[in-house]
């Protein structure tokens, strides 16, 4: 009998392992209420599995002061499928919770890093089940990491599809016996990337497993170190195969597969450009004006590089900066008394004009300052064309909206 870890799993899936005979131990890394605790040494179990059907949601609609925001939520209970359109992309009306808005862990708890470890160094086999239970509460700016690793994904819907190596020769049941639930809906559009750096972890090498014939890859084997992850699409019966994948523990860690060698897949390059805006500013500035901003650009549909949203402990704060740059198509640059007399807005500041050239632009935002001020600050931003947070924040918020939505 194995010993498994399930996060964030289905409770039905975890007590079908456990009346099978397993050793099971049950965490949550905060997605199904919000509330991380995993006290099971991820690197001290055969297998980890996420099952994950019903994802904590909160209310995009219940969003300001006093309501939902990017560090407190009310998690609606077993949320319906319900898509507005913004900015010309479906998005999810109720959607999953972000990493900021869950509690903090209790003291010697396990996090998403602990699981890379595991299966990295002690090479504990991870599936990951890509059920749309959760990927319809997903957005692509906001995944999940449960490893340290992140996909990011998009809709489609498809009917036919191959099964590859090294998928097909340690579980040919699949399909035969137990198909993928038809029809999958979501294609994996990018990843796995580091969740720490947004670009392909060189540890990594991954293989399409589940595919069709125009290339859209919905199944992956990822070797990463010892281990390996199996991220896969929902099964007509997840539970069975989960009991058969438990007697193979060999092939979950790519020591046994027979069959062709699979050709190491082309990694996914990263958008370019993934982010729309990049925000820019002075920390002094942020409760007055740069939350309020962002909170409003992100309710209208924008996807937001901002520091508090992007920068987690422990991470290199010039490259996270300078990659947030890069990937960014607009800087948005709050400036302020504060602003002027800081170093590291005053390098951002510089990034973006340097990126200028490739197609970038800068929006000044003024934000307690006067012509005459800026104008003492650098006359060359003083004749560029800005909006003044004297005139509201809906003023403010529409400038910026009718740039970055401006046609080509």
């Amino acid at each position: 009998m194995a010993t498994i870890l399930c996060i964030d799993t289905d409770t039905a899936t975890a007590e079908a392992l456990k009346a099978a005979g397993h050793s099971v131990s049950v965490g949550s890394l905060g997605y199904t209420d919000g509330r991380p605790r995993l006290a099971t040494p991820p690197h001290e179990v055969d297998l980890i599995f996420c099952d994950l059907r019903e994802p904590a949601c909160f209310d995009i609609d219940y969003w300001g002061p006093g309501r939902n925001d990017n560090f407190h939520c009310t998690i609606v209970k077993k949320p319906s499928v319900v898509w507005q359109k913004i900015n010309g992309e479906d998005i999810p009306r109720f959607r999953m919770i972000q990493r900021t808005q869950m509690g903090a862990a209790p003291p010697r708890s396990f996090g998403a890093d602990d699981v890379y470890r595991a299966i990295s160094k002690a090479g504990v086999p991870f599936i990951l089940m890509l059920n749309p239970d959760w990927l319809n509460h997903h957005v692509r700016w906001e995944p999940l990491d449960l490893c340290g690793l992140i996909w990011r994904f998009a809709p489609t819907r498809a009917e036919r599809i191959e099964i590859r190596e090294p998928l097909r020769s340690a579980f040919p049941e699949i399909e035969a016996e137990n198909r993928l639930a038809r029809p999958l809906l979501y294609e994996i559009r990018e990843g796995p990337s580091s969740r720490a750096t947004l670009k392909p972890d060189p540890a990594v090498t991954s293989h399409a497993v589940v595919t069709n014939t125009i290339g859209q890859v919905f199944g992956q084997v990822v070797k990463l170190g010892d281990g390996a992850i199996w991220a896969l699409p929902k099964l007509d019966d997840t539970v069975k195969w989960i009991l058969l994948a438990v007697t193979r523990l060999d092939r979950l860690s790519l020591k046994t597969v027979r069959g062709p060698s699979p050709a190491k897949a082309a990694p996914t390059a990263p958008s370019p450009t993934d982010r729309d805006v990049f925000i820019s500013h002075a920390s002094e500035d942020k409760v007055s004006i740069v939350r309020p901003l962002v909170e409003s650009l992100t309710r209208n549909g924008l996807t937001v590089w901002f520091d508090e949203y992007e920068l987690h402990l422990g991470d290199r704060l010039r490259l996270r900066i300078e990659d947030g740059l890069k990937r960014s198509r607009f800087g948005v640059v709050i400036m302020s008394h504060s602003f002027f007399a800081k170093r590291w807005p005053q390098l951002e500041l510089d990034g973006l004009s340097a990126l200028e050239v490739e197609g970038k632009r800068i929006l000044p935002i003024w934000h307690g300052l006067t012509a005459d001020d800026v104008r003492q600050y650098s006359p060359i931003l003083a004749e560029r064309l800005a909006v003044s947070t004297d005139r509201s924040l809906d003023e403010v918020v529409r400038a910026i909206l009718a740039a970055v939505r401006a046609p080509k």
